[in-house]
């Protein structure tokens, strides 16, 4: 099943870029909007959302250490992992992909801090590609499965992703735009049979939560 969202941010957005490691030129971080950052907050808005007894009847490990994950996965993976994936497993049963982001930026100056001391390097300058508050980018996220609970996390996971951040530490909204069906897009209820929770989730994301 493809899902179509439409992303805004409501702070200036910054995501990517390299190390500084000129101490004459002043570099430049490059910028985008991979969709595996989205797919990654996706992730931790998942786990959020079963830890905060939003998604109930759902677990949630919270592991990404292999170690750490054989332990937590000793009775089985944990709904977040199955569908996220995670090391060891057959993969995930989420994919996004970016299919519009083309938007003017403009650029920050600023200043490297050395992590030992906290103090800014001197010649350390460098400039950031930032999007401008509501800008919007449009995903696909396609679920690899016809599980109705892992599809109903799915949601869950975008409806509070809304209220996480991005990148280096922005706020984002998301918009639910529908799912494909047929070659059209439709709403996700028209789609398939869902149940009263996920036509609540539906109803809330087909809107922007935020003004901007």
């Amino acid at each position: 099943m493809r899902f179509v969202v439409t992303v805004r941010n409501l702070s200036s957005l910054t995501l990517g870029g390299s190390a500084v490691v000129s101490h004459v030129d002043v570099p430049m971080n490059q910028l985008g909007f991979p969709p595996s950052s989205l797919k990654g907050v996706m992730r931790t808005a998942a786990t959020v959302a079963v830890r905060e007894g939003l998604a109930r009847g759902f677990t949630a490990c919270g592991e990404v250490e292999p170690t750490y994950l054989g332990i937590a996965h000793s009775d089985g993976p944990c709904d977040v992992c199955r569908l996220f994936g995670y090391p060891g497993s057959m993969g995930s049963k989420v994919v996004v992909r970016l299919t519009r982001g083309e938007a003017p930026t403009f650029t920050l100056t600023r200043v490297s801090i050395d992590d030992g001391s906290g103090t800014a390097e001197e010649g350390k300058l460098f400039t950031q590609e930032v999007y401008s508050p509501g800008t919007q980018f449009t995903f696909e996220v396609d679920l690899l499965s016809q599980d109705a609970r892992l599809r109903k996390l799915l949601l869950y996971s975008m409806a509070v992703l809304r209220t996480w951040r991005v990148g280096r530490n922005s706020l984002v909204d998301l918009r639910l735009e529908g799912v494909v069906n047929g070659g059209n897009l439709v709403p996700l209820c028209q789609a398939v049979k869902c149940d009263g929770e996920e036509t609540e989730l539906q109803e809330a994301l087909k809107e922007w939560m935020w003004e901007v």
